[in-house]
């Protein structure tokens, strides 16, 4: 009787069918159009999908990436590219900051801290350097006010564990600290193995130069990015529905990650020695580990790690980086820790 039914109402299914088709690409591109015009009047939705779409828009041109900004670094044949030291503006929509460098890092603005107590070095990436936080809001600044003593802030955004250690080692102050705090992030293995593998950074120095020019200012809506735009405004909302057919796997596996990032502490073992290293992650929107390791190291005894518990309401909507509220929980936990070691 239903195969009746249907057979003698093919047009009108077909009809109908065609309509839900049409109607739903029209809503989803009517969204995304939408999603892209609040993020850039600087607002926030979120709602989803309207918070998945500018995510997608953000991520696909639209954002002004810290490294790519002639203002805030200089070539560095060392390092690819290291901080200018003076001030720079660095703008995203759910943040307008100004981040400070002197000799030694980005500038942490207290004065309280006590110049004869031994230091601490915070390693890491832009996570650590403070992106879309101003220089009073990084932990790092929080951390010497907290603690008393100097913190000596080197992160840089984008750089690997290798990198992170190496600017250390040539910035004089590896006899000045007796802690370095690594912040490790979940794109550092790639970088860790090649520089592991081949030290020389000429192919990816001069890859770096040819994205100076990059910046919001002069980001431009090619046909070829609105037809990406397009595709990805019909597709997301179908493939977050699939998502729900399959069993989600919670977080990473730290396993190779473990592998390369121990590779490194080897590698530069003997500028490391007599260094309490603390280990703590921060991964963007505060995805997770399923297994990062807690406590000492069974190999390097100066190295302990710790999972912060991190989560996602301590970063930003759209963009994926700690918010102020997420740099003071990172402080207050790191205190903890240096309490357990002193």
């Amino acid at each position: 009787m239903l195969m009746s039914w249907i057979k003698n109402n093919r047009a009108a299914i077909f009809t109908y069918a065609l309509l839900t088709i049409v109607y739903y690409v029209l809503f989803c591109l009517f969204a995304y159009v939408v999603s892209s015009w609040a993020l850039k009047q600087g607002l926030v939705i979120k709602q989803w999908p309207f918070t998945d779409y500018q995510r997608h828009y953000y991520f696909s041109g639209y954002r002004n990436i810290w490294q790519n900004d002639p203002d805030c670094i200089n070539i560095d044949q060392q390092l690819i590219y290291s901080p200018k030291i003076g001030k720079c503006r660095f703008k995203n929509p759910e943040f307008d900051t100004t981040t400070t460098f002197a000799e030694h890092g980005r500038v942490n603005p207290d004065t309280s801290f006590d110049k004869t107590k031994p230091g601490i070095a915070v390693l890491g990436d832009s996570h650590a350097m403070g992106w879309g936080v101003n220089d009073a809001d990084t932990f790092a600044n929080i951390l010497q006010e907290t603690t008393g003593r100097p913190v000596y802030n080197l992160a840089v955004s984008s750089y690997g564990t290798y990198r992170e250690i190496k600017r250390l080692v040539q910035s004089g102050l590896i006899n000045d600290v007796d802690t370095i705090i690594i912040q490790y992030c979940n794109n550092d293995r790639s970088e860790n193995i090649e520089l592991l593998k081949n030290p020389d950074i000429n192919a990816k120095l001069n890859a770096f130069k040819g994205k100076l020019d990059h910046s919001q200012n002069d980001f431009e809506l090619t046909s070829e990015l609105l037809v990406e735009y397009m595709k990805a405004a019909v597709k997301k909302p179908v493939k977050k529905a699939l998502s729900y057919l399959h069993k989600r796997k919670d977080g990473k596996n730290f396993d190779s990650h473990l592998a390369a990032f121990e590779a490194v502490i080897k590698h530069f073992e003997s500028d490391l020695k007599n260094k309490k290293i603390i280990v703590f992650y921060s991964n963007g929107y505060g995805n997770r580990f399923t297994n990062f390791p807690s406590g000492q190291d069974k190999t390097f005894k100066n190295l302990y790690y710790y999972d912060l518990n991190l989560t996602p309401d301590l970063y930003f909507t759209v963009d994926d980086h700690l918010t102020p509220t997420g740099h003071l929980k990172v402080a207050n936990q790191l205190a903890k820790k240096l309490n357990q070691h002193d």
